[in-house]
């Protein structure tokens, strides 16, 4: 995959378990519920805390969902990042 940027207070996210047909979030109940996700890259001014690599719970309705080189991300503020499990988190 190239190099992606991402811009201001924005995280990119790989979701571990998608459930996205294009254009709309089917929640899997009638009250959306947060996932898993993966952090792919990391905007400038996001949270400090955020890392590439770390798994964290986000917001199923807070990013806008992309497809770039075939594969599905969401972007998203750094506010829409619910919690870090910091257990997943890659050492320095």
């Amino acid at each position: 995959m190239a190099t992606i940027r991402v811009l201001g207070n924005n995280v990119l996210l790989k979701f571990r378990k998608w459930e996205y047909d294009g254009t709309i979030v089917i929640p899997e109940k009638s009250k959306p519920q947060p996932v898993e996700a993966d952090v792919v890259a990391v905007g400038p001014r996001a949270h400090h805390a955020l890392q590439v690599g770390q798994k964290v719970i986000a917001s199923r309705l807070a990013g806008t969902y992309v497809e770039y080189d075939g594969v599905r991300f969401c972007l998203m503020p750094d506010d829409g990042i619910l919690l870090i499990d910091d257990e997943d988190t890659p050492r320095e």
